[in-house]
This record gives structure tokens, C-alpha cells and sequence, in this order.
């Protein structure tokens, strides 16, 4: 008899313990499955996010790109922008292809997007600084980059928040010239941005 309850106490032991794991099996199954919740709606969240924030760049791009002035017939009233960063292409109404000036309106209109964006985005991880190394190319004229000029900053007028635009230009507008907006002198033919005074050159 004693042996026989050794044997069932050692069973009851043997029981707890099944139903201990069992308990922990169905607890960490419940964890997997909120886990899978979680993963299922932040994937959702991050895809919807993904599309808003590519929807309000789009529209964005074409509002600034409708205000070029004319100077290129697409961009007078596009209906889509497309960009893709790993592929590194951007597309007016499916065309890629432009003059080298209307590419690189293009291109500085999406940059000014993003920057656009990220200062009305308050959750937006991008940083609210804009570098633009001359925003002109060889083929550009002084209205088209000019017209730019005023278009940057007439978009920007007006908001509280704080951010940064560092451009640079040789065809600066007139009426941007002397203002507040510029920083150090204005560049003559000729001039150069490093002067070196009483440098000795030695021919050998």
C-alpha cells in the first residue's frame, strides 16, 4: 500500500508538471498569436503609411511642377508623378526622358517635396535640410532657374517650423538678390570664391 501511494504521489508529481507546461504551451501560443496580430497590423500600417507619404510627394512634385512657367509642355499640367529610389528613376505621366533644364526642374521639385513633407509630417523621419549645388545645368536660362528661385521660396512662405534650404545659383533673381535670403557676396565674372593675395609661384 505504502509503495502504491509512493507510486500515485509520484504520478500527481508527474501531472502537475505535464499540466504546468501545459498551461506555459497554451500562454506562449497566445503570445505567437498576438505577436502575429501585431506584426499582421503594423505591416498594414507601414504599407498605408508607404502610400500616403508616396501619394502626398506625387502631388506635391506636380503642384510645383506646374508653376515652371511653361518652359516645358508636360509639366504644364501633369496628372502623375512616379518615383522609385532603388531604381533611381522618376517619371512625369510615365515619360522619363526630358531636356537636360526640364530633368533637373524635375529633380529639384521632388527634392523641395520631400522637404515639403517632412515639415508638415511632424512623425516623418527626414530631416528638414535641403542642399541644392547649383540648381541650374548648362542649358537652363535665367527666367527658368529664376522663376524656381521665387517658386521655393513663395512655397515655403509663411511656415512656423523650423528647417534649412542652402542653395546655390548663377543666375540669382533679382528680386532675391540683397535680401535676407542671401549669404556672402555675389560673384562677378572673374571672381573667385578662394582669393589667394601675395602667392609665389616657382617655375622650375
Amino acid at each position: 500500500i505504502e509503495e502504491r501511494i509512493r507510486n500515485l504521489q509520484s504520478k500527481v508529481k508527474l501531472v502537475s508538471s505535464v499540466e504546468k507546461l501545459i498551461a506555459e504551451r497554451d500562454a506562449l501560443n497566445s503570445e505567437i498569436e498576438h505577436l502575429r496580430d501585431e506584426i499582421k497590423k503594423n505591416a498594414y500600417l507601414t504599407e498605408s503609411r508607404k502610400t500616403s507619404i508616396e501619394a502626398n510627394l506625387s502631388e506635391r512634385t506636380i503642384t510645383l511642377l506646374r508653376q515652371d512657367g511653361g518652359f516645358e509642355s508636360d509639366f504644364i499640367d501633369p496628372q502623375k508623378f512616379e518615383y522609385d529610389f532603388a531604381r533611381d528613376y522618376m517619371l512625369v505621366d510615365g515619360r522619363s526622358k526630358f531636356s537636360a533644364s526640364s530633368e533637373t526642374i524635375m529633380k529639384n521639385s521632388f527634392h523641395l517635396a520631400i522637404l515639403q513633407e517632412s515639415i508638415w509630417d511632424e512623425v516623418m523621419r527626414y530631416p528638414r535640410l535641403l542642399l541644392m549645388d547649383n540648381i541650374e545645368d548648362k542649358g537652363m536660362g535665367p527666367p527658368r532657374s529664376q522663376n524656381f528661385q521665387r517658386l521655393l521660396v513663395r512655397s515655403l512662405e509663411g511656415v512656423k517650423q523650423k528647417f534649412q534650404i542652402i542653395m546655390t545659383t548663377s543666375m540669382i533673381d533679382p528680386e532675391l538678390n540683397d535680401s535676407d535670403y542671401c549669404i556672402g557676396p555675389y560673384y562677378e565674372k572673374g571672381m573667385h570664391t578662394l582669393q589667394l593675395s601675395g602667392a609665389q609661384i616657382s617655375k622650375s
